[in-house]
């Protein structure tokens, strides 16, 4: 059977410390269950037995039919099992009894970290990574068969490592092991034997075995120093307090069940509120406006749940949120709940790489952006000054699709692709980049897409292009970035958005394009 494992930071010592909410209080709804004959560790087995709940679509079939009101009503059951074993406390759990434990309380990357040093990496069955962005895209590869990491074409220059699956080297330990917060192993485990596993898991957290096979991971270390982290989350802190989303966003701690997510509800003591996305800037300033004094922002709890209001997951705001911050020269990210400092030799091989780029230094490319101006506008008044092709708000569709993209903001005579955004916050960066890969890859290979952008040109600039013959080497796509004369761009962009624009860079190269970027100076 599969088996879900969770651990607990050190300072957690006893079993009372583990349960969210204040604790497993009388009354409350789980009951602690006594264990049968002699256990051979030391544990406390808790239930939560037949708990009625009102599916989601019953409010709406409800006012049309004639039907008891229990008659509807799904009941579920949940287990917790606490164990500790050489000093440390974990949680089996089963149901969803994974709601009712302190995640704050986790060692964050316990499942990942046994599994890095326990699997074979010739016998991967499943590999999920996520970006380092506010912008969070996670991306889940799956395979048929026992395959290396290589095949799961996963470029962790740019992702970050946040959920493994496969074989592990000794059957012994178990069939099948996966992780990320939580370990979860396969394999015939009898209930006396779950402390000696535990030990096993504890033993395998602790390895450094990952460093063969693995060893980028370490291109962002994890912070254990706990001051240091205490810093941190003051910063984080004041960037959720003062609605601060420049490098904060919001994402899933684990897309498994990502299907079944119907919104997320927030909530605070007595408040909470209903949101279809995990939108930080909507989340905090929906949060701020009705608690401007409060200083409990990273206690804010997330549920995300189904259309019948189910947890499929529960998690605090500090849980799940993507952030970057400076600190006496260094650069940290919090993703995945923890805190990392990006190596000093991979952030100044970001920065080398960075200034590698070519940035266009006429400052006459395009015109200053003046305060208060919108996007639209300024891409209207660059058009008309720089005799360029004003394409913002005009879309293409690409042959078959039934959705449509925008191909660029502007068009210049030279075959430039020009991307302009305002400002510098890195979701919105995120958009920007992704949208000039996009565009571009369309342009390439899409000959019908080809054909209606050249339909979309002024007769002056159609010759640039041709839709019968892609010619690469005579574009660029130049993504332009306002932001105050003071600042630099590209070297002060936040470093993930630098790791991102390196990312979408080598993807126009591949492609034949030339990637280029140009500083708007806000005034």
């Amino acid at each position: 059977m599969r088996i879900t494992y969770y651990l607990f930071k050190k300072a957690v010592t006893s079993f009372d410390q583990v349960w969210r909410d204040g604790g497993n209080t009388p009354g409350g709804s789980y009951v602690m269950v006594p264990l049968k004959g002699t256990v051979p560790f030391e544990a406390e087995a808790h239930l939560q037995a037949n708990k009625p709940a009102a599916p989601g679509w019953w409010s709406f079939v409800e006012p049309y039919c004639d039907v008891a009101p229990s008659a509807p009503l799904n009941r579920t059951s949940s287990f917790v099992l606490l164990i500790k074993v050489s000093g440390r406390v974990f949680a089996v759990t089963f149901g969803q009894g994974f709601a009712a434990i302190n995640r704050a309380r986790l060692e964050p990357d316990f499942g990942l970290k046994v599994t890095l040093n326990s699997v074979n990496p010739k016998k991967l069955r499943s590999v999920q990574a996520r970006n380092i962005d506010p912008t969070t895209v996670s991306k889940q590869h799956v395979v048929n068969q026992d395959s290396g990491l290589a095949v799961f074409d996963v470029d962790f220059y740019h992702d970050l490592l946040s959920r493994l699956e496969g074989v592990p080297d000794d059957g012994a330990f178990g069939k099948r092991v996966a992780g990320a917060d939580a370990c979860y192993l396969t394999g015939e485990v009898p209930f006396p034997d779950l402390g000696a596993k535990c030990t096993q898991l504890l033993k395998h957290y602790g390895s450094k075995a990952y460093a063969k096979h693995f060893s980028f991971i370490d291109q962002v270390r994890p912070i254990r120093d706990e001051v240091l982290i205490g810093v941190l989350d003051r910063k984080l802190a004041l960037a959720l307090k003062t609605s601060d989303v420049t490098a904060l966003g919001f994402a899933l701690p684990d897309i498994a069940g990502y299907e079944r997510i119907h919104g997320y509800r927030v909530s605070r003591g007595h408040w909470n509120q209903d949101f279809d996305d995990l939108n930080a800037l909507d989340i905090l300033t929906a949060y701020n406006g009705q608690h401007p004094d409060a200083d409990d922002h990273l206690d804010v709890k997330i549920t995300a749940v189904t259309d019948d209001g189910s947890a499929v997951d529960v998690f605090s705001v500090r849980q799940g949120a993507v952030f970057q911050t400076r600190y006496k020269g260094r650069v940290y990210v919090l993703t995945l709940n923890k805190w990392y400092e990006v190596h000093p030799e991979y952030a100044q091989h970001v920065d080398a790489e960075v200034d590698r780029l070519l940035v266009i230094k006429a400052k006459g490319f395009l015109p200053t952006l003046q305060k208060g101006t919108s996007e639209g506008d300024y891409n209207a008044d660059a058009s008309t000054s720089k005799g360029m092709a004003l394409m913002d708000k005009r879309v293409v569709r690409p042959t078959g699709a039934t959705s449509t993209i925008e191909v660029c903001d502007l068009f210049s005579a030279k075959g430039d692709f020009v991307h302009v955004k305002k400002h510098t916050r890195s979701a919105t960066l995120s958009h920007l980049l992704a949208q000039g890969t996009v565009s571009a890859r369309l342009f390439v290979d899409d000959k019908g897409y080809r054909q209606t952008f050249r339909k979309a040109l002024p007769a002056a600039l159609r010759t640039l292009v041709d839709p019968d013959k892609v010619e690469p080497g005579k574009h660029s796509v130049v993504y332009a970035i306002s932001a105050p004369a003071s600042r630099a761009v590209p070297s002060q962009l936040p470093f993930f958005t630098k790791v991102n624009l390196l990312f979408h860079s080598r993807e126009l190269q591949r492609m034949g394009l030339t990637p280029r970027l140009f500083h708007i100076h806000e005034v």
